[in-house]
């Protein structure tokens, strides 16, 4: 089977953690995550066509997103974390980019070229998460509305977290925003390289998708890769839908996270399965 190359520009990074540790960085499609619908309770944003604004002082911290960032967001589908410019700008562009909040830190979820007034955008802490939401925002020209957000997950009691933070998308597949087609994703920082999941690419995300910001050392280190349908049990059911991935180039098989769907992957897969985890 040939090499599918992942949606993915600079997957590991150099984390600096208390001025000592280190992670690495990707996006992968395959953890759970489920939408909560803020647009009734949370704070609410007024932001107008280009525009940008400060919004909140992050009040919850991970390794990677510390507590007390200024959080400016931005109505193109985009977050900054006390960057150097405020701006993110109309015309996405690989990461990463000045364009988007002058290349410093940033989540930026569906940058693209969003519309005005119509929808809404909101935040809203709800326990050690922070939610901050694009809500029926229209796509441009086709006037279609998209929701989509942000969770940025709170530090638990261990050193390192596995997700530092989570896009999930509501209805992104609608005329204009096609599952990516007009938009950059990823996750920048001007002291790190970028971890980009995908650039003007159709398709790129689905209604119900949900794209974490992982530390994969820690990740490599949980669970069972074997339980590939994460229910808690290693069998036949497990092995058809890695098989079912693995045959399309779907890039939710690449569990060894190296950029690519490859044989390295089945022998991952296959030596975790046949020792039962």
């Amino acid at each position: 089977m040939k090499d599918v190359i992942a949606r993915m520009s600079g997957c590991t990074a150099a984390l600096v953690v208390a001025a000592s540790a280190s992670a690495q960085l990707a996006i992968v499609s395959n953890l759970p995550g489920s939408f909560t619908d803020i647009s009734q309770t949370g704070n609410f944003v007024d932001l107008g066509d280009e525009d940008e604004a400060f919004a909140f002082l992050l009040p919850i911290s991970n390794a990677l997103f510390p507590m007390g960032s200024a959080v400016i967001i931005g109505n193109n589908g985009g977050v900054g974390f006390s960057p150097p410019f405020t701006d993110l700008g109309p015309v996405p562009a690989p990461l990463p980019s000045f364009a988007a909040f002058g290349a410093g830190k940033s989540l930026l979820p569906y940058w693209a070229d969003i519309g005005n007034h119509v929808g809404s955008i909101h935040w809203q802490q709800i326990g050690n998460t922070v939610i901050i939401q694009w809500t029926a925002k229209r796509s441009k020209p086709a006037n279609v509305p998209g929701t989509f957000q942000i969770k940025i997950i709170g530090s638990s009691t261990f050193v390192e977290e596995c997700i530092y933070a989570q896009f999930i998308y509501l209805d992104i597949q609608g005329a204009g925003w096609n599952g990516g087609a007009n938009a950059c994703i990823g996750f920048q920082d001007e002291l790190l390289p970028s971890v980009q999941w995908s650039f003007l690419q159709p398709n790129a995300v689905h209604n119900n998708s949900v794209l974490s910001l992982v530390n994969t050392d820690c990740l490599n280190g949980q669970g069972c890769p074997a339980d590939f349908n994460h229910d808690g049990f290693v069998n036949g059911l497990d092995y058809d839908l890695f098989a079912t991935f693995f045959e399309a180039g779907d890039r939710q098989a690449d569990i060894n996270l190296d950029g690519f769907v490859n044989g390295l992957d089945y022998d991952y897969f296959a030596s975790h399965f046949e020792a039962g985890c």
